[in-house]
């Protein structure tokens, strides 16, 4: 309805108060389903960080010091991630060295420090609070605060600065690449496909996925991320694969000369894809114990058939379901 009032006066556009009243239940119903169903995380303001290209680590610090207990915000419990676990412990039982990118309490790097205790650690976290947690669980790592988001958009960086090393066997990735603001869009409008032209993200994204992967000798290894369709699809187009169930990307530093997964070609760089073409005795081998780890421990069942559930196996290019 268009509302006219004196020609003397402005005229304004005003919906019908019915259409008003509708839209406003509609927003307070949704709002009401969303705070129910996701509690925890409306109260823990986790949304917050949502909002911004670049979240100050003060954020990160007030959030996580508002949490209760040794479970952080996010409840995690002592076993969780165990598929990364197992496929560290199945696949790399001889790493000499590690980055956590996003170490938050150093719940997986400290177990990781337990299971391959001689080898070099090294966790960093935006949130100085999780700093202080992680070197509480682990004191022989080495951890520093590092804003991840630095790959993405700091044209200066360079490894073997700020707390990161130059180069790790391994690199972890873990429930973290949801908050990228790739292409400078803020997360919130990140969190579905078609909100944003995807062709605005490519050029970050893969600027992103090629400084991390310099920072690893072998492999990148990722968590599903929630499975999260806009982190999925930048995992497939910037070279990450799913293997038996996690995704990983073969990693571009130069390996130590030595290193028993390492191999080098005539030039003396390494051919990034050589450590993927052990023979099919060794890659069922491996398949074999990881299946058998995630099987012992609490929670292994329940995780590998979400892991694994609808999925194809690329790793021997068979095609198979990882089943």
């Amino acid at each position: 309805m268009i509302s006219c009032c004196h020609p003397a006066s402005r005229c304004t556009l005003r919906a019908p108060d019915g259409i008003r009243t509708s839209v406003l239940a509609t927003i307070g119903f949704l709002g009401s389903v969303w705070l129910i169903h996701d509690w925890h995380r409306a109260t823990s303001l986790v949304w917050l960080i949502y909002l911004f290209k670049r979240p100050p680590p003060v954020l990160w610090d007030y959030i996580h010091s508002r949490a209760n207990g040794s479970s952080g915000i996010w409840r995690y419990g002592s076993s969780v991630h165990p598929e990364l676990l197992c496929y560290i412990e199945s696949h790399h039982p001889e790493y000499d060295s590690l980055l956590d990118v996003a170490s938050n309490l150093g719940i997986m790097l400290g177990r990781l420090k337990e299971m391959r205790p001689n080898a070099s650690h090294v966790g960093t976290d935006i949130s100085s609070e999780m700093v202080s947690s992680t070197r509480r669980r682990c004191p022989s790592c080495s951890t520093h605060q590092f804003d991840l988001q630095r790959l993405l958009d700091d044209a200066s960086f360079k490894p073997g600065r700020a707390g990161v090393p130059e180069a790790a066997d391994l690199v972890l990735v873990s429930d973290v690449l949801y908050y990228m603001a790739w292409g400078g869009w803020p997360p919130v409008l990140l969190q579905r496909p078609g909100l944003v032209p995807p062709s605005s993200l490519r050029a970050s994204q893969a600027l992103f996925f090629r400084r991390l992967r310099s920072l690893a000798r072998v492999e990148v290894i990722f968590s599903t991320h929630q499975y999260n369709p806009v982190v999925l699809g930048a995992f497939a187009s910037n070279g990450v694969q799913l293997r038996h169930g996690v995704y990983s990307a073969a990693g571009t530093a130069r390996p130590h000369l030595m290193h028993p997964q390492a191999t080098q070609n005539r030039s003396g760089r390494r051919n990034s894809k050589a450590w993927w073409l052990r023979s099919v005795a060794e890659q069922h081998a491996m398949k074999q114990k990881f299946q058998s780890c995630l099987n012992s421990t609490a929670t292994g069942s329940r995780v590998r058939s979400r892991s694994l559930r609808g999925v194809t196996c690329n790793s021997e290019g068979t095609g198979r379901r990882c089943v």
